[in-house]
């Protein structure tokens, strides 16, 4: 066996990518984590898939429509109810020059919010094109209209709406017969608000409406809805029947601590190092011609060697500094207590990159058992707690281009001491709701509630409250009796 170059090891590690991050078809194959349970999305049944930002919803998203993942997906979990012969097709994302931007589309709604589901009915046919080939009119006129021109699309739904749904009922039916189905699915739909989301929600929710008018109407044209579960709760009420007709058939993507500890451990052993698999301790089950090499772990405690060899035993000198298999995940978690992978890769990759600043590996530490030599770890626990401070910042930056009003009060907590009773936080938000240009929610006390909802920050036992480790230094928080992180 040829012997470990540890640095090498090193510098493949600063090569790791957050998990929505990689677009590369090889790099995306291998880097992708089969998790079962997030396999139900993909039920025909299932017309809304919720998850939190970071968690891996786009990465669903594109495994089937940009990746052509689906069979492989279908083929190594085989009680996932996968359909064999589906058509994926994307309905709506961020990207792209075929329809009108974001921008046109908020402003309009907020002045026609009743046009927003004829423009979801012609965005439906635009993206069914392929499969419409030779339907002639009205469906080529829609094909040759500009993509940018939003009166012109409702224009010419107001004429040809009736036509154009019988078309579509004919692909539907056609499509029964050949035993067949039309996957459509709609991501990134959180860049359909701006910054006061009560008035700018009309494009998400002609969307909900569209759907929850033609999703029993059609068989197997079937919608999937990715979207933020912190949107689902604030468009519940706005929604209305509409969405609880969606709501009965949903899926919430959620990270388990052994799935966590996979995707990890998936994306390093599948480095281009062939020594990975010796070094961490893992054997992989099997390798798959597409998504690389696979682990099957059945419970977190499996995945302990690879912390091992990575960090050490422990964080630090002894216990009392925390063991380096459970440290990453705890402090990662958000203030309901949620880790998703895209903090967890990020915060190894940035680990390495500190440690390769320095030129040189960390000092040997003793050999397992105890008077087996030494062994060489790559991380010390010092880069991995300098590390957190970074994901903290970076998470929160990610974060501010959802939730607009993150910045202000990011300029509110800086240099604020925590954790702190309510009434501290209340009257914090209560001082400057008058320099909000647009308030976040109803009054200061509604959204200290929220931010409590959605995770920024979490209420400890004794009821005062604090941020996690994710948001702390993102938000310039000090907590008390702690020395900062630098």
């Amino acid at each position: 066996m040829a012997k470990l170059d540890h640095l090498a090891l090193l510098e493949e590690l600063t090569r790791l990518s957050a998990y929505s991050e990689t677009t590369e078809e090889g790099h995306f194959s291998t880097g992708f984590h089969v998790v079962p349970e997030h396999l139900k999305a993909f039920d025909p049944t299932v017309l809304l898939v919720l998850g939190n930002r970071g968690c891996g919803k786009s990465y669903l998203f594109q495994a089937v429509t940009r990746h052509g993942l689906a069979g492989d997906l279908r083929r190594l979990v085989p009680t996932a109810r996968i359909p064999a012969a589906a058509h994926w097709v994307e309905g709506f994302t961020n990207e792209g020059k075929g329809r009108p931007d974001t921008a046109t589309l908020i402003s309009h709604f907020k002045k026609e919010p009743r046009a927003a589901q004829d423009f979801w009915l012609a965005a439906l046919v635009r993206s069914l094109q392929p499969l419409l080939q030779g339907a002639g009119q009205p469906c080529d006129e829609l094909w040759r209209l500009p993509g940018a021109r939003l009166g012109q699309w409702l224009e010419f739904v107001a004429e040809h709406g009736e036509a154009v749904t019988e078309v579509l009922d004919h692909l539907d039916d056609l499509l029964q017969q050949k035993q067949e189905v039309v996957f459509v699915g709609y991501d990134e739909l959180d860049t359909l608000l701006d910054d006061d989301p009560a008035r700018s929600g009309h494009a998400l929710v002609g969307l909900i409406a569209f759907w929850a008018r033609f999703h029993r109407r059609w068989k197997v044209l079937r919608p999937k809805l990715f979207l933020r579960t912190d949107l689902y709760r604030k468009f519940s009420t706005q929604g209305g029947a509409d969405l609880a007709k969606l709501s009965a058939n949903r899926v919430e993507i959620r990270w388990s601590d052994l799935a966590l500890h996979g995707v990890l451990c998936k994306q390093i052993l599948n480095l281009p190092d062939p020594g990975w698999g010796t070094f961490l301790g893992l054997k992989p089950t099997r390798e798959d011609p597409r998504l690389g090499k696979l682990l099957e772990q059945r419970q977190p405690v499996d995945f302990k060697p690879a912390y091992q060899a990575l960090i050490g035993e422990y964080m630090g000198e002894g216990p009392r500094k925390g063991l380096a298999f459970r440290w990453p995940i705890e402090h990662v978690r958000d203030g309901l207590g949620t880790a998703h992978p895209r903090a967890m890769v990020e915060l190894f990759r940035i680990a390495a990159e500190r440690q390769r600043s320095t030129g040189r590996l960390p000092p040997r530490l003793p050999g397992d058992p105890p008077g087996r030599g030494t062994r060489q770890t790559l991380l010390q626990p010092f880069h991995l707690r300098r590390a957190l401070s970074d994901v903290s910042r970076i998470h929160v930056d990610h974060v501010g281009d959802v939730w607009s009003w993150m910045e202000q009060f990011r300029q509110l907590t800086s240099g604020r001491q925590t954790p702190t009773e309510r009434e501290a936080w209340t009257e914090l938000l209560e001082a400057s709701w008058a320099r909000w240009a647009v308030p976040p929610n109803r009054d200061p006390e509604s959204f200290l509630d929220e931010l409590l909802d959605i995770g920024v920050l979490r209420t400890r036992p004794d009821g005062r409250i604090d941020a996690s480790d994710l948001y702390l230094d993102g938000l310039g928080l000090r907590r008390k009796g702690g020395v900062r992180r630098k």
